[in-house]
């Protein structure tokens, strides 16, 4: 019993790692912007492009499942379109 629920609290406390990581991901694209590069956040900063890709990312990860789980993927498609619709708002810059 106890190795279960160590096993449980370590898998937990490595999702909360990966989490605050990501966080400190984008954040860290705001203090490229602001402090190193010396620019503000324009649709060509690395803020503009980490949201891209993170958006981009999450796209991919709706679709690998919608593809290997029939019975699920018009779901899977669903939400994968409402965040390629995001992405498309996202690159107004380039078109």
């Amino acid at each position: 019993m106890g190795n279960i629920v160590l096993s449980y609290l370590l898998k937990r406390f490595a999702l909360f790692l990966f989490s605050a990581m990501i966080v400190a991901i984008t954040t860290g694209f705001i203090f490229l912007d602001i402090l190193v590069l010396n620019n503000g956040i324009s649709e060509t900063s690395a803020t503009e492009l980490g949201q891209e890709l993170i958006v981009a990312i999450i796209c991919l990860l709706f679709f690998i499942p919608a593809y290997k789980q029939p019975e699920m993927r018009g779901g899977y498609t669903l939400i994968m379109g409402f965040f390629l619709c995001i992405l498309i708002r996202e690159l107004d810059g380039v078109f």
